[in-house]
């Protein structure tokens, strides 16, 4: 048994004692001393101290050659050369602990899950008008867990790698414009910047403005007002009218953060909400909603009503009512869509899909009339401005001509001046002789 028991250690050269094989039970008490995650599955385990290692990090090979380093080979170190015991990992920015590929004389870092990033077959270079560097694109091992630097989502396909920047993109968050206007502040365009863009002081990380949320990732960014939004943020949100101040942006956020300013209660995704205000809204909560309606789930239009509807109309104020919808309670006080004529009965969530596409559908509408309205005034404007160009134009041209005209004069009297002058010399010298 012995004999056995030794034939499963190993000698690995990040520790002093021998290590012993275990199965593959997840320890969540125990992290690996090369990668510094959770022990899972098979592992190393030394008797004489608290020491484990997984075995895929137990067999990563003590050098490398690496495309993201093609200068010189990379060694395999079981902690990082650095008197902070840390290394920031030179393709996706990250501080590690732990083994890191190391080149001693560029003081260049991989962490071990960067160092398995290989390029593409043809090492496929993209130039990206959105991204001042070039940006190399990777294939990922399905064992890999790696994050996105823009939008902090796992990475599921291929990987986007600015070494430049160190950032590990999505190819969607690599494509994103420098530069958006975002119904979020409309004050100022917002740029892109990669967070923090000078120090560490906030650790790392930003508050986003908008799901008052922290994130490490990429940022669109007002330095003028210091205002700030996460890349999913920064996606396009219809706007909804309400008799807010502000229009309101539908939100498809997942989160507890947020209540309702109206019912105080939670959110079930899609909301409403006014960044500038914090004001945040349920669609059904939302004093302007269609006075009439088409949904799937009946086949005569429905109208909203804030009158009380009884299931029967000699039912107590007591009796249990049901949506004829989802068949689930409801209020009596509760605003609901209502057909007379069948007398059916739906939750304003229930038939919510509608009442959105509508409300988007008119505040649409509205912005289109607005947008047309500025660009007819921006057009006139322009117009104006070219007229009056024009005009100055004519006026510069018929300067110009003028000019012209004087120049050939002077020019043509010097031409004769000349001419006599020749003439005189000439008859001067013929009476010397």
């Amino acid at each position: 048994e012995r004999e056995r028991e030794r034939e499963m250690e190993i000698q690995h050269f990040s520790h002093h004692h021998s290590l012993a094989l275990r199965d593959g039970e997840e320890n969540n008490q125990v992290n690996c001393f090369g990668c510094k995650l959770t022990i899972s599955g098979p592992s190393y385990h030394c008797n004489q101290c608290c020491f484990d290692i997984h075995k895929s990090c137990s067999e990563l090979p003590r050098e490398i050659k690496h495309s993201f380093h093609s200068q010189h080979p990379l060694t395999l170190l079981a902690e990082p050369p650095y008197s902070s015991r840390s290394f920031v990992c030179n393709a996706c920015g990250k501080t590690h602990k732990g083994f890191t590929f190391n080149c001693s004389e560029c003081q260049f870092d991989l962490d071990i899950n960067c160092a398995a990033l290989k390029p593409t077959q043809n090492h496929q270079i993209f130039e990206n008008r959105s991204h001042p560097h070039p940006l190399i694109i990777c294939e990922k091992d399905n064992n890999l867990v790696v994050s996105c630097s823009g939008c902090d989502l796992p990475i599921n396909d291929s990987i986007w790698v600015c070494l430049e920047c160190n950032l590990l993109l999505h190819k969607s968050c690599a494509e994103l414009p420098n530069q958006i206007k975002h119904q979020f502040h409309p004050l100022h365009p917002l740029t892109l910047h990669r967070w923090p863009p000078t120090d560490l002081r906030s650790g790392g990380t930003y508050l986003c403005n908008a799901c008052l949320r922290f994130s490490s990732g990429l940022t669109y960014h007002c330095t003028s007002c210091n205002f700030k939004i996460d890349v999913s943020c920064a996606s396009p949100m219809p706007t909804i009218k309400s008799e807010h101040q502000h229009p309101l942006a539908l939100v498809n956020m997942t989160t507890s953060d947020f209540i309702c300013n109206v019912c105080c209660s939670s959110f079930q995704v899609p909301f409403l909400r006014c960044v500038d205000c914090n004001f945040n809204l349920h669609v059904h909560c939302n004093p302007i909603l269609p006075h009439t309606l088409k949904h799937k789930c009946h086949l005569h239009p429905l109208n909203l009503t804030y009158s009380l509807i009884k299931d029967h109309p000699d039912e107590d104020e007591d009796a249990e009512l049901y949506c004829d919808a989802c068949e689930e309670l409801r209020n009596l006080v509760d605003p609901t869509y209502f057909c007379a004529e069948c007398r059916y009965v739906a939750h304003i969530t229930c038939v919510g899909s509608e009442v959105l596409r509508i409300l988007v559908e008119e505040w649409s509408a509205v912005e289109l009339v607005k947008e047309i309205a500025e660009l007819g005034a921006e057009l006139k404007e322009q117009t104006t401005e070219l007229e009056e160009l024009k005009t100055s134009l004519k006026v510069k041209t018929a300067k110009v001509e003028a000019l012209n005209k004087k120049l050939e004069a002077l020019e043509k009297k010097r031409a004769q001046h000349n001419a006599i002058a020749i003439s005189d010399l000439g008859k001067s010298t013929l009476n010397e002789k």
